[in-house]
């Protein structure tokens, strides 16, 4: 019969080696993974602060457009009142009825004026919440993915 050896035992010291060890190498795994998610996270802020770089830029520049549009607006509406003045001068009997279809145009013309700038913020709204959606899905799924490396690490 061979003869048995009895096997080594491990000591208070060995033990607590193979902890030390193994908690080394999770905590550079950690160190790994959080140096990637900073990586991400950075790379992805860069995404999103361009992307609102880019609607500020429409948003400016549709605004701008605006702008001048009720600008020339205004100022054609500044030319026929001053001609307004100068027919009223000359014409006091027919003011009355001249005023009325002054009124009605200018009704018109800030009707028109209010339902394209109505119009165009809801456009920029439509665009700006679809690209929030988009955003907040590639936050989401990134988000999503961390946590399952996390997790599956």
């Amino acid at each position: 019969m061979p003869s048995e050896q009895p096997a080594p035992e491990l000591t208070t010291r060995d033990v607590l080696l193979q902890v030390d060890r193994r908690l080394t190498l999770i905590e550079e795994d950690v160190r790994t993974l959080d140096h990637k998610l900073d990586a991400n996270v950075d790379h992805l802020d860069q995404k999103i602060d361009n992307g609102f770089e880019k609607i500020d830029q429409k948003i400016d520049a549709r605004a701008e457009s605006t702008e001048n549009k009720l600008n020339a607006r205004i100022d054609g509406l500044e030319t026929r009142i001053d001609s307004l003045e100068i027919r009223i001068d000359d014409k006091v009997d027919s003011l009355g009825s001249r005023l009325d279809g002054l009124d009605g145009k200018m009704l018109a013309g800030f009707g028109d004026l209010r339902r394209e700038m109505q119009t165009g913020i809801g456009d920029l709204s439509k665009e700006m919440n679809g690209k929030f959606v988009w955003i907040l899905g590639v936050v989401l799924a990134s988000w999503i993915s961390t946590i399952g490396t996390v997790l599956l690490k």
